[in-house]
């Protein structure tokens, strides 16, 4: 099982809200809805997180949504890749005109291309990690660095320890807001 977590920003659009909670296959994760309230993106990660107690922990933004077959995907792979610690799949970016941009799928591991993707920038994906790699870094808060980022930091920089799949699993919705975000490319 995956304890999966979605957090729900004041304002939130209900809509894409349920969208999301609706796009994680019940029969493989459980979900966790968390309310924001006053606390930041980072201390809602460390909530989310701690919630449950399967063996993989991953997440669902609030306006984003799972492609079908994701989660399974990423189970797949850790179970049968005991060495990683962490598994991700590439997103569509769907923008607000309807248009949808394809990802790169010539980058399919993180190790592979340490020029063109960071792994905080990769994190508009599905990302499926084992929790006992990821409970040393809900320990301590970092300012704003939320705690998959940081462990994705460290397991890029110690190499083979993360993958990303070539599968895409994941719809990111570009806002009009988030313009600088939308800069963010894995080519």
């Amino acid at each position: 099982m995956i304890d999966v977590h979605v957090i729900e920003r004041p304002n939130a659009n209900q809509e894409w809200v349920s969208k999301a909670i609706r796009s994680i296959p019940s029969h493989l994760c459980k979900v966790h809805h968390i309310l924001e309230g006053s606390r930041s993106i980072a201390e809602n990660r460390q909530i989310g997180f701690k919630l449950g107690d399967a063996e993989y922990v991953s997440f669902v933004d609030d306006d984003d949504y799972a492609l079908p077959g994701a989660f399974e995907e990423c189970f797949k792979f850790l179970e049968n890749n005991p060495s990683y610690d962490a598994v991700g799949t590439l997103e569509n970016k769907l923008l607000e005109s309807g248009e949808v941009l394809e990802p790169d799928m010539s980058i399919v591991d993180m190790v592979e291309a340490p020029g063109s993707m960071t792994p905080w920038m990769a994190f508009h994906h599905i990302w499926v990690i084992r929790r006992d790699s990821l409970t040393p870094h809900l320990s301590v808060m970092d300012g704003y660095l939320r705690p998959e980022r940081k462990l994705l930091k460290e397991l890029y920089s110690v190499g083979k320890k993360a993958k990303l799949l070539s599968y895409v699993g994941y719809t990111w919705r570009i806002h009009k807001d988030s313009y600088i975000q939308s800069l963010i490319s894995v080519q």
